[in-house]
């Protein structure tokens, strides 16, 4: 959390997203980037540093290993591992011996999750997770572990998806600190924690109609949960969508015209004293 100084005794500041495990499962917090975070072992960095020219072998004959681990606390929900392999000649090294694993305890103890076998070949090798029904991997340290002399052979690895705190309860609270600019200040009391709450999250469901007139006037109907009859801010594509009705779980606007401008669609909806709704 950062703020602004607005005059020496009041500090004012607007709450950043919270991505922790539970958050990101229900209300899609962050969205899905390539990650980056330590990568290990020592001088395995090529591995990660976006050129597939440079591969990273090794000529010990007991098993080998490169990986990344996130900050102490977090974990990495994964949507896609991968791997790059340049110049491929024998496979043998890497079917049913190059394994991906992952650990929440330093390595004590791991779960193998993908072993490779006899699709593996030159360019990318794609893990995907993205399926329906299919459980996400959600581990604190990722690891490709070769069990012989080759298995390593590798140019470029990385992993997809969203770094989030571990905590799956619907409450978590934190201790604000005070920015002036990059600056930490020290305060003379204690400072309370802060609680996010599923209870006082806003979630949108459905959008009813899905199309309207770029001309505006269309009646447009959002569905979802703790929204709240206080002042609401709606926004399709930075155009804004006029309220005229507000409940707990309904919220009726009437939309605005829509130029042609080449951008992404965006839905904005920001509830007073709720904040941003989850959409």
């Amino acid at each position: 959390m950062r703020t602004d100084l607005s005059d020496h005794t009041n500090a004012v500041c607007e709450l950043d997203k919270l991505a922790t495990t539970y958050s990101v499962d229900n209300y899609k917090v962050n969205e899905s980037v390539d990650l980056s975070e330590t990568i290990f072992p020592e001088g395995s960095e090529i591995l990660h540093d976006g050129l597939t020219i440079e591969s990273y072998e090794t000529d010990i004959t007991s098993d080998c290993e490169f990986g990344m681990t996130f900050k102490e606390g977090h974990i990495a929900v994964l949507d896609e591992a991968k791997v790059f392999i340049g110049f491929l000649t024998d496979k043998t090294p890497y079917v049913n011996n190059l394994e991906f694993h992952g650990s929440n305890d330093n390595w004590a103890t791991f779960d193998a999750l993908h072993l490779y076998s006899d699709e593996i070949h030159e360019g990318w090798n794609y893990i995907d997770y993205r399926d329906d029904g299919v459980d996400k991997p959600a581990y604190n340290s990722y690891r490709f572990q070769g069990k012989v002399a080759g298995s390593c052979r590798i140019t470029e690895f990385k992993l997809h998806g969203v770094q989030a705190i571990a905590d799956e309860n619907a409450i978590y609270s934190c201790t604000p600190k005070i920015f002036l600019g990059t600056t930490e200040l020290a305060t003379s009391v204690a400072l309370n924690p802060i609680s996010y709450s599923a209870t006082n999250t806003p979630k949108l469901t459905a959008i009813n109609p899905r199309y309207g007139s770029v001309l505006g006037s269309t009646t447009v109907t959002l569905t979802g949960e703790n929204f709240s009859a206080n002042t609401a801010e709606i926004l399709f594509d930075n155009r804004v969508c006029t309220v005229q009705t507000a409940t707990d779980t309904e919220i009726v606007c009437l939309t605005d015209d829509k130029p042609y401008i080449p951008d992404t669609p965006v839905t904005t909806i920001l509830i007073e004293n709720m904040g941003l709704v989850a959409t």
